[in-house]
This record gives structure tokens, sequence and C-alpha cells, in this order.
């Protein structure tokens, strides 16, 4: 009678531990994931991201990541003003401008040293130095964006601003298709966009962008909501130190031969053309940025009426020190 009453109650007990086990599942869902965003799917934005997803990075610092490329800056710029996404890749300017359009940004890290964008022209044109430009039609891709202004400090400088006319083309593809047919003269755009017609010997760099630029200067960069640094400080610190570990592992021995295999995967480049885009590359290993860097591009886009000198949160508000390991 003892034992019977036993297994009862053992029984009742199992049926009870059943009907918890209904009411609070072990097979949680996972917490939701961070949304990192990129404002293009370039080599210099998807290494560190894919880096950190494939090599394990972002579980070995807690984070459960979520890589959302968009199309264009502003389409980035618009997830974070609508709170879609409050950390992710860009550029310093844009981060300068959507902060002086009341977007809640502040730059958290650097994420490469190296301006890329250069003025591109054909090769058997009659353009063979800066000074030639004279009387030539370049194209960008709108007017205001970050290629029409980077031609303008480059004519401004070349005491051409006079004599040189900027075309909007609409976007890339189509600024790269008149400069083939020869209705502008030149373009302003980085080397990924342009490298098979370089080696196919129909285009050259007329000139370096960064040569005209006031050094030192922000390029890309990582960018953060404000209320993601001041609700998970600790989330951005984390994001962070795995960035900068992944820039590590891309810019290793170890991890050059995956960052050419996954650029050929995502781009469709020949071996050469990867590893001529992989050599321009200079992945910020510390995450440093210097103030007179955001300083000299804050004043690079108040001179050339980018942002309004009024509307532009001033430089210590811009970009933080306090996540950099």
């Amino acid at each position: 009678m003892v034992r019977t009453r036993l297994t009862l109650m053992a029984v009742l007990l199992a049926l009870l531990g059943f009907a918890l086990l209904s009411l609070f599942p072990s097979d949680l869902p996972a917490a939701e994931k961070l949304k990192y965003g990129s404002s293009v799917k370039s080599p210099t934005f998807y290494l560190p991201i894919l880096a950190a997803e494939e090599k394990g990075i972002w579980k070995q610092n807690g984070l459960n990541v979520e890589w959302v490329p968009f199309k264009s800056g502003g389409a980035h710029y618009r997830a974070f003003a609508a709170g879609a996404t409050k950390i992710g890749a860009s550029m310093t300017a844009a981060d300068i401008r959507s902060a002086a359009r009341g977007v809640p940004v502040v730059i958290v890290s650097n994420l490469q040293v190296k301006d890329e964008f250069a003025l591109w022209v054909l090769t058997k044109s009659r353009f063979n130095k800066p000074g030639d430009l004279k009387g030539a039609k370049i194209g960008v891709s709108r007017y205001g964006g970050t290629e029409h202004s980077y031609g303008q400090v480059v004519i401004k400088q070349l005491g051409l601003i006079e004599d040189v006319k900027f075309v909007s083309t609409g976007g890339t593809r189509e600024s790269v298709a008149v400069l083939t047919t020869g209705k502008i003269d030149g373009v302003v755009l980085s080397p990924r966009q342009l490298i098979r017609l370089k080696l196919q010997g129909r285009i050259k760099e007329l000139l370096y962008v960064r040569h005209y630029l006031p050094q030192p200067w922000g390029s890309h960069v990582v960018v953060a909501h404000k209320d993601l640094i001041r609700a998970e400080p600790n989330t951005v610190k984390a994001v962070v130190r795995s960035i900068l570990q992944a820039n590590r592992f891309v810019e290793s021995k170890q991890g050059e031969p995956w960052a050419l295999a996954k650029m050929m995967e995502m781009n469709r480049y020949s071996d050469k053309e990867a590893k001529i885009i992989y050599d321009g590359m200079e992945f910020s290993l510390d995450g440093k940025l210097k103030r007179k860097a955001v300083e000299n591009v804050r004043a690079f886009l108040i001179e050339y009426g980018l942002v309004k000198a009024n509307e532009t949160p001033p430089v210590d508000e811009l970009f933080t020190v306090r996540f950099i390991p």
C-alpha cells in the first residue's frame, strides 16, 4: 500500500512537472538580434562584418548580430532616424550631414584609415595631368553628394572652379556608362567600382582625392544611435571590439586568402581584381579617430554648403572615444 501511494505520488509529480514545462518551455526564442547596418555592400564594410560572423567573433563577445546592408547612405540614415537600425558602418561626411539634419548619431570607432576616391578619365582622352581638366565635364551620381563635394574641393584647389562643369548622372552605374561612351570627361568614384575597366586599359586615375583634402581626414567609420549608447553602452563597446578584432583578422596573413575569396564571391571580382582592391584598403586596427579629422570634415561640409554651421553639432558631440578598447 505504501509503495502504491509513493508510485501514485511520483506520477502526480511527473504530471505536474510536464504541466509546468508546457507553461515555461525550455525552447524559448533566442534574444532579438542586434541589427548592424552598412550604407552599401562594399568590401570596406562587409569584410569586417562577415569575418565577425563567420569566425565567431560576434559570439565571442556575447553578440547576436544581423547584417542589414542598404543601397545608399540615405536609406541607411532613414533607418537610423526611424530606429530600425541603431549601429552600423558609414562614412564620416555622411554621419555629420545626417547629424545636422537631426538624426541622433555619434561616431564610435574608426573603420578604415584611407579614403579611396579618385577622379577617373578615359585612357585615350586628352587628360594627362590635373591641370588638363579645364573645360571638362565631370559626372557625379547626384548634386550635393560625396562625389560632388569631393570633386568641388579638387577643382577649387586647382583654380578651375569656373572652368569645370559637374553633371548629375543619377547613379554610379550611369556615371560609368556615360564616361565610357565619352559623353562626360571624368567621374569621381572609388576603385572598387571601376577596377575591371582599369585592368582593361580603358580608364585611368587622373588624381586621388585624398591629396586635396585637409589632413587628417575621417573616412569610413562605425556610427551608433544615441539611444543605443545611452541604454546599452556595453553592447556598443562589444560591437566596436568585435569589428576591430575582425579588422585585424582581415589584415592578417591568415585573413588575406579568406578576404580575397569573399570579395570574389560577393562582387564577382577576378583574382587580380580582388587583390588590387584588397591591397588598396587599410583597415583601422585600433579604432582611433583623431578629433582633428572630424573637425576637418565638419569644416569642409560647412565651407561647401553641404551643412549649415548653426545646425551642425560641435565636433565633441559628433564622435566619442569612450568605446575604443
